[in-house]
């Protein structure tokens, strides 16, 4: 199996993140999130198509998606080969799957390369998986990761692959904010917050490691790190902004779907970077309107 670096690479990152080591800053921000987590919120069940449906409106009133690459397998007799094709990417196949937690979300795809070729020349989506368990938190999987659709199969449209899980964390955030349940952004931080907690720790303790599958966790943690630090920063912005600031983030976004604006330059627009991120204050003030 290949590392989590050479994985990277072979989606074109041309620059390795470098694996985080957490300022105090940052370790003060991890221990302020411990209270939060004594409880979990209950959310209600949900059926397969109440969660794509809910997500689909919420994505519908703000964004024109775009058609994404697709590829299934197709077997007849004894012959097997793929049919590809562009879809819309609510067209995907959604599969529900066992054993996993309820806020769980992934996006199936598949690269190919050319002959010789390191770096894939092109990236196809097969399905999306959300929990067997399905809840209200699936719907804003579901919408993390038809986000991921919309952006992961450009080449250059996100240089820094510390911002990949950015724009899907920020519209979970979005759409939680705007439930008609006031308890399921409460809900969705349980989980997002036990998980940046999680990888400080982890940041903190590890960082020295001479584990090559160690170092593979510690990178995958550093780019959801950055990117959650970040999706936070500019919620905290959307909520105290005003109507026209609210609408020039949803346009920002659209440009990023339509690939007229990479995150990079989305996010410098915003001013929101890594190191003016890590704001306890931003996070106090989120976990107190709970």
């Amino acid at each position: 199996m290949t590392s989590y670096a050479e994985q990277i690479k072979r989606r074109g990152f041309t620059e390795l993140p470098i694996i985080a080591r957490p300022s105090k800053k940052l370790i003060s921000i991890a221990s302020s999130i411990e209270p939060f987590l004594k409880e979990e919120v209950e959310v209600k069940t949900m059926t397969k198509k109440a969660v794509l449906a809910e997500s689909q409106d919420f994505l519908l009133k703000y964004f024109d998606l775009h058609n994404v690459p697709y590829e299934k397998k197709v077997k007849l007799l004894t012959c097997s080969f793929e049919l590809s094709g562009y879809i819309h990417p609510f067209a995907l196949p959604v599969k529900k799957i066992p054993d996993t937690d309820i806020f769980y979300g992934c996006s199936h795809e598949v690269l190919t390369y050319q002959t010789g070729a390191e770096v894939c020349s092109d990236l196809k989506y097969r399905w999306i998986e959300l929990s067997k368990d399905l809840t209200e938190l699936a719907v804003l999987a579901y919408t993390h990761e038809i986000t991921h659709t919309q952006l992961n199969h450009i080449p250059g449209l996100i240089e820094d692959y510390n911002n990949i899980e950015f724009l899907s964390i920020f519209l979970e955030l979005i759409e939680a904010s705007e439930s008609p349940n006031p308890n399921l952004l409460h809900a969705h931080d349980y989980y997002r917050l036990r998980e940046l907690r999680e990888i400080v720790n982890e940041l903190d303790k590890y960082y020295d490691t001479e584990s090559e599958d160690i170092k593979d966790v510690l990178l995958e943690g550093t780019s959801y790190l950055h990117s959650t630090l970040k999706a936070y920063h500019l919620f905290d912005k959307y909520l105290s902004g005003d109507i026209n600031f609210r609408r020039t983030v949803m346009v920002g976004i659209q440009r990023v779907f339509s690939h007229h604006m990479g995150v990079e330059e989305f996010l410098s627009y915003f001013n929101i970077t890594y190191e003016n991120s890590i704001n306890e204050e931003i996070f106090q003030k989120h976990i107190r309107r709970f």
